[in-house]
């Protein structure tokens, strides 16, 4: 169960929790078929009401016994599969895909901004920020501002710098 926030901002608790995302567009394609959604969406996955299922090594629950079993991996350090081109083996199907990209050069997301392409969604989620102006990593020690958190810490280390000369 998560905490919903209705509009009075006051949190209660519900078996549908929302994830709000909020001034960004992203394109997806599929089948040849391009879709854009933009400005403010609300995501809603229903939770299931089953018994979960618990990992007899941490205790952490899953709501059905594939997940458990693809959890367990994590453990035994099982990593059923293997990279056709270099032999690096993987955990999860999913990693597997995203890796064989290093190989082929494919490159499936793109920016709608600046038509520049990534390997995984995720590169892409960051890069958005660059055509934002939010900079929510503030340096201490000069004006600058930065949208990563990992830019901030490589910035920081240049007044490090400053200091020894």
């Amino acid at each position: 169960m998560s905490e919903s926030r209705g509009d009075s901002g006051v949190g209660s608790k519900s078996r549908t929790p929302a994830l709000l995302v909020e001034g960004l567009k992203l394109t997806q394609i599929k089948g040849g078929k391009q879709s854009t959604v933009s400005s403010s969406i609300t995501v809603t996955q229903t939770v299931s009401k089953q018994t979960p299922i618990l990992c007899k090594e941490c205790n952490k629950s899953f709501e059905n016994k594939r997940n458990l079993k693809i959890h367990i991996r994590t453990h035994t350090g099982e990593k059923p599969f293997e990279c056709g081109e270099c032999g690096k083996c993987f955990r999860h199907r999913s990693h597997l895909r995203t890796h064989s990209r290093t190989h082929t050069g494919e490159k499936p997301f793109t920016c709608v901004v600046c038509q520049k392409h990534f390997r995984q969604s995720s590169n892409l989620r960051i890069h958005m920020w660059t055509h934002s102006d939010r900079r929510p990593f503030p340096c201490n020690r000069c004006e600058r501002s930065f949208y990563q958190k990992s830019h901030l810490r490589d910035h920081t280390k240049s007044h490090s710098e400053e200091c020894v000369q």
